[in-house]
């Protein structure tokens, strides 16, 4: 977030047992961060897959504002 160095964010497994086995369950992390209002001017996301491979993406905000 506004160019600050990333950091890990684990993700909980998926729930293989279930039939939604990418349902959010009471004790999993939750998927989302939250900040006060008007802090977020970017972000920045990079996926980590199983084979290592990777993705990244940026975003401003004033790029993704919904009118």
């Amino acid at each position: 977030m506004n160019d600050t160095p990333f950091r890990d964010w684990p993700m909980p497994p998926c729930h293989e047992a279930l039939s939604t086995p990418n349902a959010i369950l009471h004790d999993d992390p939750q998927p989302y961060l939250t900040f006060e209002a008007g802090a977020v001017q970017s972000v920045r996301v990079q996926l980590i897959y199983d084979d290592l491979g990777m993705d990244a993406a940026g975003f401003a905000r004033g790029d993704v504002l919904i009118p």
